[in-house]
Parts: structure tokens; sequence; C-alpha cells
């Protein structure tokens, strides 16, 4: 009797939810919403029309960001530096070609540090499936992509290809570095060098 009570009032409940509009929106979709683990009042929003609109006062308001610095991921999110910050990444495509781009001001300017589409990738998909900061190394970045295999950087501008592997996702721990590839899981225990 009490589980079918919860049942009729969990729609209720629902409906007592309030959601309130406080983002940019009416030029298409947004996409890959991020918040500062540093400052939960910096947040970005990506619209797949190529604008990237930064906050600093928790979505009140919001800025577009330069369009020549920085185009919008519908896929990703920035990633910010564990320990610094005004340090973050970002992916960033135009014309085909695909960047890493770094900001070392919390995300009010963007500089272009890795182009990779006509290095690592043949075809025209989009090859970054994840960009990923070490939590205990803080300018160590990886990027992987299901064309190009996985890249290592270890000053935060400079990348380096470190396998093969198809990675579509990146994660660490304590344990080492995980990589998810479409049907296997690595482990790294130096770091993402091997």
């Amino acid at each position: 009797m009490k589980i079918g009570l919860l049942f009729l009032l969990f729609p209720m409940i629902l409906l007592a939810i309030d959601w309130t509009s406080v983002g940019p929106g009416g030029g298409g979709a947004m996409y890959a919403p991020a918040i500062s683990p540093h400052d939960a009042n910096l947040m970005f929003i990506s619209c797949d029309m190529s604008g990237v609109y930064r906050s600093t006062d928790s979505g009140a308001s919001w800025t577009l960001l330069d369009y020549r610095q920085i185009h919008s991921s519908t896929m990703f999110t920035p990633v910010f530096h564990p320990s610094n910050p005004n340090i973050m990444w970002d992916d960033d495509s135009r014309d085909w070609s695909y960047f890493i781009r770094r900001s070392t001001d919390g995300g009010s300017t963007w500089n272009e540090v890795w182009e990779f589409f006509g290095d690592v990738c043949d075809d025209r998909s989009y090859p970054c499936e994840d960009l990923h900061c070490l939590s205990d190394e803080p300018l160590c970045v990886l990027v992987g992509g299901a064309d190009f295999g996985l890249y290592r950087s270890t000053d935060g501008v400079n990348f380096s290809n470190v396998s093969p592997i198809e990675a579509y996702e990146i994660a660490d721990n304590d344990s080492g570095v995980w990589v998810a590839e479409w049907n296997a899981l690595y482990r790294s225990t130096d770091r993402g060098s091997t």
C-alpha cells in the first residue's frame, strides 16, 4: 500500500520542481555545460552555431567569447587544471582542422597550443574523443581519439603520441590512468607514458 501511494505522489513531486531558463539561447542548441571546480560562479556552455559562452555569476549573465579564439564543441566540456583556477583546455574545430586550445586567465581568452588534424587524422570525422588532465600531475594532459590514438603532454602545450589505442574515454585514480577503447579497457601505471 505504501509503495502504491509513492507511485501516485511521484508525478506530483516532479511537477512541484521549478525549472528556470538562465542561459543564452535562441540561436541554436546548447551543449557541453561546464562549471569550474574552483569557482561555482564560473561556467561555460557551447552552442551548435559555434559560439562559446562564459558566465562569472552562476549563469545570471553570459558573455560570448571571441570567435577568432575558440569555437564551440558540442561534445566536450573544458578541462580544468586541478589546482590552478586560471588554466584550462578545450578542443576546437574549424574548416576540418582540429585544435587544442588553452586559457591561462580563467577562460576569458584562448590560445591554440596544438593543431592535430593535418598531422594525425586521415578522414573528416571528428577525431577528438576525450581530453583529460591528470589529477596528480596538473600539466599532464591526455588527448584521445578514435582516428589517431592517444597523445600526451607534460607541459600542457606540446603533445606526442604514446599509443595507437583508440581512446574514447580517459580517467585516472591512484591505481593508474584508465583508457576505454571500443572493445577493451587499458591501464597505464606510469601516468600515461606507456
